[in-house]
Formats: C-alpha cells, structure tokens, sequence
C-alpha cells in the first residue's frame, strides 16, 4: 500500500485544527484580587452643665448637675480589585484614573530620580495601576509580581511609565487570603503609594490581602 505525498501535510493541518491546539485550549487562568479593609473609630466625650439659683428671704441657693456624653462611632471599610490572568501572562489593576497633586509629584519625582522619564516637563494628571503577571509554580504555589504602572498627561501630550524595579514577587497558596506587609510578603514603598496606604493612615488600621486562585 503507497502512501501519499499529501497525507503528512494533510495530517499536520488535522493536527493544528484538532489536537495541535489542546495545549492552549487547556491552559489556566489566575485570578488575582487585592483587598481593602479600613477600620476607623471615633470617640466624643462632651460635658453639659445646667442648674439654677434660687433668691429667697433666707439667701441665695444653687442647684446643679453636670451630664457627660460618652459617645463612640466605629467604621469598616471593604473595597476589593481583582484580574484574571492567564497563566504566565499580564494584566492590569486599574487602581485610580486621577490622582491628587501631592501625589502627582511624588511620582514624578521618583521617576525623574531613576532617569526614566525627561526633566522639566509637567505632568499634569496621572492615572495610577499595577501590572500583574501570575505564575503556577510546580508545587501549586503562585507567583505574582505586582508592577506599579503610570500614564500622565502633559501639555503637549503623555506617556506612561513601569517601575521595574519597584516590582514586588509574591508567592502565595491558591487560594488562600495573604496579608501583605509582613517579613515574607511585603510591597514595595511605590505601591503601597498607588495603593493609597499613605493617606489612611489617618485610620487605626489598614489591612491589605491578597488572594490568588486558579480558575
């Protein structure tokens, strides 16, 4: 029985239209969530004194009290950013599209600092993200690097700037709520500047987790 010269080419296109394309078809993807949980007390004390006098034959009496209000507010916050990734690739965190101008100039700042952007030209409005790139380690742990990531708008135009070297590599259990900012896992000062940390400090506590699950 002969064999045709076409088969191997026709075999090689049934395998790209069929089972060439099993390995992309079964890749996964990571879905990478940031949380956010502020909590913040508030406590009023206020004094109010009332009383009167009287004015009789005998003299003058007094009579008063004083009433203390202790009051005490407590609030909790909860805000979360997540992305889907596939496995190996990139995404994005969309984390603020105008940021407040002390902020604006920080950012500048540390970009003109590391030479990655030209001297003397004003930004005048910044968006603020964090590229992630996810990993599936062999031992079903995942790696993920958060990249801060700028765009700007100027005068006569913008750009965009990634912080390489500001990067920050996690590595996590799927699934399993990581608090960010301790020995093993921490962020880089750029991000945790883009994720806002500084200004709630003003809270009593901030906490910052991530979660990173296979789909």
């Amino acid at each position: 029985m002969r064999t045709s010269r076409a088969e191997p080419a026709l075999l090689a296109l049934l395998w790209l239209l069929g089972g060439g394309t099993a390995g992309a078809a079964g890749s996964q993807n990571v879905k990478v969530a940031l949380q956010f949980e502020s909590r913040s007390s508030n406590r009023v004390t206020a004094a109010d004194p009332a009383g009167r006098v009287i004015a009789t034959g005998r003299g003058v009496r007094g009579h008063g009290r004083l009433t203390v209000d202790d009051s005490r507010t407590r609030v909790r916050q909860t805000t979360s950013l997540f992305v889907v990734v596939q496995d190996g690739g990139e995404g994005r965190l969309l984390v603020a599209a105008a940021v407040p101008y002390p902020q604006i100039a920080f950012f500048y700042d540390y970009a003109t600092a590391h030479g990655l952007v030209a001297t003397g030209i004003q930004w005048e409005q910044v968006g603020t993200s964090l590229v992630v790139r996810p990993s599936i380690l062999p031992d079903g742990t995942i790696r993920v690097r958060l990249t801060p990531h700028v765009t700007y708008l100027t005068a006569t135009g913008g750009g965009e700037v990634e912080f390489a070297e500001a990067s920050s590599d996690l590595r996590v259990p799927a699934g399993t709520p990581v608090a960010l900012g301790g020995a093993e896992q921490h962020l880089s000062t750029l991000t945790r500047q883009i994720l806002g940390e500084r200004a709630s400090q003003t809270t009593d506590q901030l906490t910052l987790t991530l979660v990173a699950t296979v789909e």
